[in-house]
Protein backbone atom coordinates (compact mmCIF):
# COMPACT_ATOMS: atom_id res chain seq x y z
CA UNK A 1 0.00 0.00 0.00
CA UNK A 2 1.47 3.60 -0.83
CA UNK A 3 1.68 6.34 1.60
CA UNK A 4 -0.53 8.83 1.17
CA UNK A 5 0.73 11.96 -0.45
CA UNK A 6 0.31 15.71 1.04
CA UNK A 7 -2.03 18.03 -0.67
CA UNK A 8 -0.19 20.12 -3.19
CA UNK A 9 -1.04 23.37 -4.63
CA UNK A 10 -0.76 27.13 -3.96
CA UNK A 11 -3.01 27.00 -0.92
CA UNK A 12 -3.16 23.12 0.69
CA UNK A 13 -5.84 22.45 3.46
CA UNK A 14 -4.36 21.12 6.79
CA UNK A 15 -6.47 19.60 9.51
CA UNK A 16 -8.04 22.14 12.20
CA UNK A 17 -6.37 22.49 15.50
CA UNK A 18 -8.83 22.25 18.12
CA UNK A 19 -9.49 25.55 20.67
CA UNK A 20 -7.09 24.98 23.74
CA UNK A 21 -8.74 24.00 26.71
CA UNK A 22 -9.57 27.59 28.78
CA UNK A 23 -7.88 26.75 32.80
CA UNK A 24 -10.27 26.40 35.64
CA UNK A 25 -11.40 29.73 37.66
CA UNK A 26 -10.58 29.54 41.39
CA UNK A 27 -13.48 31.19 43.14
CA UNK A 28 -12.94 33.37 46.44
CA UNK A 29 -14.07 30.28 48.72
CA UNK A 30 -11.01 28.15 47.21
CA UNK A 31 -13.91 26.24 44.90
CA UNK A 32 -12.92 25.94 41.37
CA UNK A 33 -15.24 26.87 38.64
CA UNK A 34 -14.24 24.57 35.39
CA UNK A 35 -16.05 23.21 32.40
CA UNK A 36 -17.89 19.67 32.48
CA UNK A 37 -15.26 17.03 30.40
CA UNK A 38 -18.22 14.70 29.46
CA UNK A 39 -20.75 17.78 28.30
CA UNK A 40 -21.66 18.04 24.69
CA UNK A 41 -24.62 19.32 22.43
CA UNK A 42 -27.41 17.00 21.66
CA UNK A 43 -26.73 16.73 18.17
CA UNK A 44 -23.36 15.81 18.32
CA UNK A 45 -20.94 14.83 20.72
CA UNK A 46 -17.94 16.72 18.99
CA UNK A 47 -19.87 19.63 20.27
CA UNK A 48 -18.15 20.16 23.14
CA UNK A 49 -17.32 23.24 25.92
CA UNK A 50 -14.00 22.99 23.23
CA UNK A 51 -16.34 23.61 20.29
CA UNK A 52 -18.64 26.16 21.79
CA UNK A 53 -15.26 28.25 22.50
CA UNK A 54 -15.10 29.06 18.71
CA UNK A 55 -18.39 30.77 19.07
CA UNK A 56 -19.56 31.80 22.52
CA UNK A 57 -22.37 34.52 21.42
CA UNK A 58 -24.11 32.06 20.11
CA UNK A 59 -23.04 28.06 21.30
CA UNK A 60 -23.08 29.18 24.88
CA UNK A 61 -27.50 29.01 24.57
CA UNK A 62 -26.57 25.65 22.78
CA UNK A 63 -28.18 22.83 25.26
CA UNK A 64 -27.67 18.65 25.80
CA UNK A 65 -29.95 16.24 25.40
CA UNK A 66 -30.70 16.46 28.82
CA UNK A 67 -31.28 20.17 28.67
CA UNK A 68 -28.37 21.38 30.57
CA UNK A 69 -27.43 24.80 28.31
CA UNK A 70 -23.31 24.89 27.54
CA UNK A 71 -23.45 28.10 29.56
CA UNK A 72 -24.40 26.03 32.42
CA UNK A 73 -21.81 23.29 31.77
CA UNK A 74 -18.79 25.31 30.16
CA UNK A 75 -19.17 27.96 32.68
CA UNK A 76 -15.49 28.94 32.21
CA UNK A 77 -15.47 28.96 28.17
CA UNK A 78 -18.83 31.03 28.55
CA UNK A 79 -17.85 33.55 31.35
CA UNK A 80 -20.41 32.56 33.60
CA UNK A 81 -18.33 32.16 37.23
CA UNK A 82 -19.77 34.58 38.49
CA UNK A 83 -21.30 33.49 41.90
CA UNK A 84 -19.31 31.29 44.88
CA UNK A 85 -21.31 28.29 46.03
CA UNK A 86 -23.05 30.41 48.67
CA UNK A 87 -24.82 32.69 45.68
CA UNK A 88 -22.99 35.93 46.50
CA UNK A 89 -20.99 37.62 43.98
CA UNK A 90 -17.38 37.83 43.39
CA UNK A 91 -15.54 40.52 45.67
CA UNK A 92 -15.71 43.79 43.04
CA UNK A 93 -14.32 46.21 44.93
CA UNK A 94 -10.59 46.51 46.35
CA UNK A 95 -9.53 48.40 49.45
CA UNK A 96 -8.65 51.87 47.25
CA UNK A 97 -12.44 51.49 46.01
CA UNK A 98 -11.14 50.64 42.39
CA UNK A 99 -14.34 48.50 41.36
CA UNK A 100 -15.10 47.10 37.81
CA UNK A 101 -18.77 48.08 36.59
CA UNK A 102 -21.07 45.66 36.36
CA UNK A 103 -22.82 47.09 33.31
CA UNK A 104 -19.78 46.74 31.10
CA UNK A 105 -20.28 44.35 28.52
CA UNK A 106 -18.19 43.01 25.12
CA UNK A 107 -19.45 44.59 22.09
CA UNK A 108 -20.34 40.66 20.82
CA UNK A 109 -22.11 39.11 23.25
CA UNK A 110 -23.67 40.53 26.75
CA UNK A 111 -22.32 37.42 28.49
CA UNK A 112 -18.81 38.59 28.07
CA UNK A 113 -18.61 40.88 31.18
CA UNK A 114 -15.84 41.64 33.58
CA UNK A 115 -15.96 37.85 34.87
CA UNK A 116 -15.36 36.79 31.30
CA UNK A 117 -12.61 39.32 31.26
CA UNK A 118 -10.80 37.89 34.23
CA UNK A 119 -10.41 34.16 32.96
CA UNK A 120 -8.22 35.56 30.32
CA UNK A 121 -7.04 39.32 31.33
CA UNK A 122 -4.20 39.12 29.21
CA UNK A 123 -6.11 39.18 26.13
CA UNK A 124 -9.45 40.39 27.06
CA UNK A 125 -8.97 43.10 28.33
CA UNK A 126 -8.74 44.88 25.22
CA UNK A 127 -11.98 43.53 24.19
CA UNK A 128 -14.87 46.92 23.63
CA UNK A 129 -18.29 47.16 24.33
CA UNK A 130 -20.72 48.92 21.46
CA UNK A 131 -19.21 52.35 22.74
CA UNK A 132 -15.72 50.97 21.96
CA UNK A 133 -14.96 51.42 25.76
CA UNK A 134 -12.24 48.70 26.24
CA UNK A 135 -12.69 46.19 29.27
CA UNK A 136 -9.23 47.84 30.41
CA UNK A 137 -11.10 50.66 31.45
CA UNK A 138 -14.77 49.29 32.68
CA UNK A 139 -13.01 46.42 34.48
CA UNK A 140 -10.36 48.25 36.17
CA UNK A 141 -9.65 45.80 38.97
CA UNK A 142 -9.91 43.01 36.75
CA UNK A 143 -7.15 44.63 34.31
CA UNK A 144 -5.54 45.96 37.32
CA UNK A 145 -5.69 49.96 35.73
CA UNK A 146 -6.49 51.21 38.79
CA UNK A 147 -4.22 54.56 39.85
CA UNK A 148 -4.08 55.17 43.35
Amino acid sequence: VPAPTPPTGPNPTLPPVPAPTPPPVILDDDSLCEDDAAWHGKFSESHDCNWVSARTNTRCEFVSSENIPADEACPVTCGTCEEDDNGTDYEDEDEDGCADDPTWVGKFNTAHNCEFVAVMPNVRCNYEDLEQIPANEACRLTCDTCTN
